[in-house]
């Protein structure tokens, strides 16, 4: 029988530790720029939460990402026609949907009245809702009455 050699195992010479990556500004790989995704739809919809106001870990987390992978999305040359597309989507029909009913509404009379006097309040500050303490409420109510035009005649 011949000797069996034993076996000796050499330590592998350690590695140094990785160099930290560059960080985005809120810590997390936020500034990494992503090619167009597989998942479009992911991507708009994504466009569409952040256009209404939500925030990244929100917009994220409903349309089914992570935060990272949109920050991502965000510094991409791509985003704006993702921006774009959703905008169509979404926010011209909503758009269109409203002129649709203040030009119903421009129709009758007493609702243009209302309207315009809404509308007026809210673009012309003077014009808005009286703000009042609850002292000079029990004093007595001042009402403040505009109306804007008429509808035209055709």
């Amino acid at each position: 029988m011949a000797k069996r050699k034993k076996r000796t195992t050499k330590k592998k010479a350690s590695r140094p530790a990785p160099k930290p990556r560059p960080r985005g500004p809120r810590g997390a790989g936020h500034s990494r720029v992503v090619g167009r995704p597989q998942n479009w739809d992911k991507a708009v919809a994504a466009a569409y939460l952040r256009a209404i106001g939500a925030s990244q870990e929100q917009a994220a987390e409903s349309a089914g990402l992570s935060p990272e992978t949109l920050g991502g999305y965000e510094h991409s040359p791509w985003w704006p026609d993702a921006q774009r597309e959703a905008h169509g989507r979404w926010l011209l029909g909503a758009t269109q949907l409203a002129r649709r009913g203040i030009l119903a509404a421009l129709k009758d009379e007493r609702e243009y009245a209302y309207m315009s006097r809404w509308i007026a309040e809210r673009l012309i500050r003077e014009l808005g809702p009286l703000r009042r303490s609850e002292d000079e409420a029990e004093e007595g109510t001042t009402s403040i009455s505009v109306h804007i035009g008429s509808p035209s005649q055709s």
